[in-house]
């Protein structure tokens, strides 16, 4: 109330004065004010730019660890059946069907690189006996995957039976796992290890690989419910009837290895 009457006393000019230093000092509260909220403002802004570039960064930098993972993916080298272009393994793989024929089982040992190649009559008679029903092997198509070096081979061999008395030829199908020697001589291997049947196994899983096995096991089917002759022969080959005339007995490896299961069978044995 005090102050109110002092107030009052003071002489207009002095009023005028204390009002004018009352509005400048609101200004200045109210300038000071804004360029706090500016600043605020622009303190969020530059926060949000901030945010805004790290998330970019991070999409880019996403981005670029994704091309660089399909990069590597599309670098790694893919497991690819083809046909088989090593003229010696070829000529092995035709003498490996000559020699059946003609019932060489000398010729047979050398090419599984056997040191004794002497001929072993039991294994010859049983060739003979194929032999009274088969014509010839016919259409021969090789094909190879890597082996577990350089000098070594994963193959398939797909073929036609071409047998006595029927018209229609048999789809068949092997498998190989071949090595060279030291003069560098391909082989068939007789027995295969722990390493090279998982190899195989893992090889086999390849797309290319199981069309061919599927080709040719439909192509079979198709043969036999065609030809009631040739599902006649190709039974006698499986139950192993065909060695009855000659009094020999009949073992599973000999049973299928014309028309090998290439999951389960091996190319060659007695």
């Amino acid at each position: 109330m005090k102050r109110f009457r002092k107030y009052r006393k003071l002489k207009t000019g002095q009023k005028m004065l204390i009002g004018i230093a009352a509005i400048l000092v609101l200004l200045i509260l109210i300038v000071l004010r804004k360029s706090a909220v500016r600043r605020q403002e622009e303190s969020v802004a530059a926060s949000l730019y901030e945010e805004s570039v790290a998330e970019s960064e991070s999409a880019s930098i996403a981005e670029s660890i994704e091309a660089s993972i399909a990069e590597s993916i599309a670098a790694i080298p893919r497991l690819s059946l083809t046909a088989c272009s090593d003229s010696g393994l070829k000529d092995v793989i035709n003498d490996y069907f000559a020699c059946r024929l003609a019932a060489d089982t000398s010729g047979l040992f050398k090419i599984f690189g056997r040191p004794d190649t002497t001929a072993d009559e039991d294994y010859e008679k049983k060739l003979l006996a194929q032999k009274e029903w088969i014509r010839s092997f016919d259409n021969i198509e090789i094909y190879t995957l890597p082996g577990l070096t350089e000098d070594s081979r994963t193959g398939i061999i797909r073929y036609k039976v071409n047998f006595r008395r029927v018209n229609t030829k048999a789809p068949g199908i092997m498998y190989f796992y071949a090595e060279k020697d030291s003069e560098g001589n391909w082989h068939l291997l007789e027995s295969l290890t722990k390493e090279v049947r998982e190899l195989m196994d893992s090889e086999f899983e390849e797309a290319r690989v199981q069309e061919v096995i599927d080709e040719n096991t439909i192509e079979l089917r198709e043969a036999l419910s065609n030809d009631s002759s040739l599902a006649l022969m190709y039974a006698s080959f499986m139950n192993g009837e065909i060695y009855s005339d000659y009094n020999l007995d009949s073992d599973r490896e000999q049973e299928v290895d014309l028309f090998m299961n290439p999951e389960d069978s091996m190319l060659v044995g007695k």
